[in-house]
């Protein structure tokens, strides 16, 4: 995946779901799938189908120019990066970069081992690569691929690269690139940069060299080049990169028809311990999360992803149809209300610190989960895997809609009492403060959640618009090439949830950075949705980035919370779990809350 930091992609991955019944679903005693890696009862050979409903519409936006957390499970296991996410079996405390293990390097490079040097004001990775890996297509894998892949993000075309990509963060840190033999490259940087372990990790991470050189023979535009690829038993054809991918992982592509489904098959030259189980998966796009549930108790599809948004009933209906499984997963993000702060009422601070107060978050809670689950922090980019930053001075507001009200009379907002606008407040020019408030169509969890949303702020004399301004998955987190809704900062609240993988909160850099928003002027280039500027922020996430030690980097985050906090740019309502469902016909299924698919390559068919 391009860069996750301050990316992915250098992009913060937008979730269409937030998770909301994890706790629910773990209050029914559910328990994960077996994890082995060689369980016994396993018969290699035959199909699993896996539904989800956020179908990606092109192969790129697993990170290059876009970033959705479908579009990466959908990739995952086709393509791979320098280093993979751990599963949640697997990860181990401690500070950033805790959550990777090798994949197409060998080692994690790191200050103790020696392959992070420090000298002269700059920093130079050494990345050594694993030997005998082929690309889908029979090319073998070098030094080379990883010299182009971070030439294609930066040093080639630098700010003028002629695919449109919604940041590059992170790798415009790069000065050089060298390969130092066929499996050892150098990358260095004028400066020591933090996150220097995204940049080429994780699915997508590395690009096959050989067809970016084709393609910037043709141009060098990923989305316009038309290329021949042959993979042998698998996918041929003639497209652009949406339409294909080569990668080197345990499965190749097929067939890819995007709103039906996408098709891969065992790649029988893998470089892994062994072959994968499965003779093929099968990628079923579903056109709603009811439906998919549907799939999965009629037994059409066996692993349903990005479940936790349905209501408790049609969760448990699901798992007893199918006799399945819930596999759950902690996440680095939360379930947010966006404030767009060009809006003339939300660029008022009083207004939203008011609506801050209004929300009674544990009212987000899952219906029917144990207990009430706290609320994130007010600034929550240290939440999940990324806790090792959290500033504790930095808390979660209480309910208070009485304070609210007296904040916005003292603000001078007052309620009017005739008029169109009758019991709303209204702003210094005398019209109605009004919003519209937008989120994912036909999701009835977030409709839920809208309508809680619209009480609180309609009990403080604000009105919310009816109806909502509610759009596809796709329109809504789109990049600004296709006039999605974030990055064209078309709406005024905007209620959805978004994450970073491995733990490090340089991903939401592209999320609150000035230079992040996205315009005509820089491209499109950023998912600042909010539009907010502050130059504190900006010094916080800059400071994160420039230190490699982890103490260091802890407190220049701490910062960044206290001054998110006090620019209230959006409220975070609740942490994010990931939930996938598991029919009984589906085994090997791993836990992970960054790349949902990881462990593909032990996933096998039971019975």
């Amino acid at each position: 995946m391009a860069a996750m930091a301050p990316s992915p992609g250098s992009a913060v991955a937008y979730t269409a779901l937030a998770g909301l019944l994890a706790m629910a679903i773990l209050a029914t005693s559910c328990t994960l799938l077996p994890q082995a890696p060689n369980p016994p009862a396993v018969k290699p050979g035959g199909t699993l189908t896996v539904g989800t409903w956020q179908p990606p519409a092109t192969l790129l936006a697993a990170g290059i120019s876009d970033q959705s957390r479908t579009a990466l499970a959908v990739v995952a296991p086709m393509a791979e990066g320098l280093l993979r996410v751990r599963d949640q079996s697997e990860l181990r405390a401690g500070g950033p970069g805790s959550a990777f293990a090798p994949q197409l390097a060998l080692e994690v490079p790191t200050l103790e081992n020696g392959d992070v040097v420090l000298a002269g004001g700059g920093m130079t990775i050494t990345w050594k690569l694993r030997h005998g890996v082929k690309w889908h297509d029979g090319a073998d894998f070098s030094s080379s691929d990883v010299v182009d892949t971070f030439q294609f993000w930066w040093l080639k075309y630098r700010d003028r690269n002629p695919t449109l990509l919604p940041s590059t963060s992170g790798w415009d840190q790069v000065t050089d690139v060298q390969a130092l033999d066929t499996y050892t490259v150098a990358v260095s940087f004028s400066h020591p940069f933090g996150p220097y372990l995204q940049l080429g990790s994780g699915p997508y991470g590395i690009l096959p060299g050989h067809l970016l050189e084709k393609t910037w023979d043709a141009g060098g535009d990923l989305t316009r080049v038309k290329l021949p690829v042959a993979l042998p038993g698998a996918y041929s054809g003639v497209g652009t990169w949406d339409d294909w991918i080569v990668g080197t992982g345990p499965y190749m592509l097929k067939e890819f028809q995007p709103d039906d489904h996408l098709t891969m098959v065992r790649n029988p030259h893998w470089w892994g311990p062994r072959a994968p189980y499965l003779d093929s998966i099968v990628f079923k796009f579903e056109s709603s999360l009811s439906a998919e549930l549907a799939d999965l108790r009629g037994g059409t599809i066996q692993l349903a992803l990005d479940a936790g948004g349905a209501d408790a009933g049609a969760l448990k209906d699901a798992l007893k149809g199918s006799h399945g499984t819930a596999v759950t997963a902690r996440s680095t993000g939360v379930e947010h209300l966006d404030f767009n702060l060009k809006n003339p009422f939300l660029a008022n601070g009083s207004i939203r610190s008011a609506i801050r107060l209004a929300l009674d978050r544990k009212a987000f809670a899952p219906p029917g989960a144990a207990g009430k689950p706290a609320a994130p922090p007010d600034a929550w980019i240290c939440t999940g895997l990324a806790a090792w930053c959290a500033d504790s001075s930095v808390g979660s507001t209480g309910a208070d809609p009485k304070a609210a009200n007296a904040l916005l009379d003292k603000a001078g907002f007052a309620l009017a009492a005739a008029g169109d606008g009758a019991g709303y407040r209204s702003f210094s020019d005398g019209t109605t403060i009004s919003l519209s408030l937008t989120s994912i169509k036909d999701d009835p969890v977030r409709l839920h959640e809208e309508d809680l949303i619209a009480a609180a702020l309609q009990a403080i004399g604000i009105k919310v618009q009816a109806p909502y301004r509610n759009v596809p998955a796709r329109r809504l987190f789109g990049g600004y090439q296709v006039q999605g809704v974030l990055s064209t900062h078309a709406f005024d609240l905007a209620l959805y949830s978004d994450s970073v993988g491995w733990g490090d909160p340089d991903g939401f850099y592209s999320e609150f950075v000035c230079s992040q928003i996205p315009s005509a002027a820089n491209g499109g280039a950023g998912q600042n949705a909010t539009q907010l500027c502050d130059p504190a922020v900006d010094v916080g996430f800059n400071s994160g980035q420039g230190t490699v030690a982890a103490a260091d980097r802890k407190k220049a985050y701490e910062a960044v919370q206290r001054a998110l906090a006090a620019d209230v740019p959006d409220v975070p309502l609740r942490q994010l779990i990931v939930v996938q469902l598991a029919s009984s016909k589906a085994g090997g299924i791993a836990a992970n809350g960054d790349v949902w698919t990881s462990n593909a390559a032990d996933w096998f068919r039971v019975g």
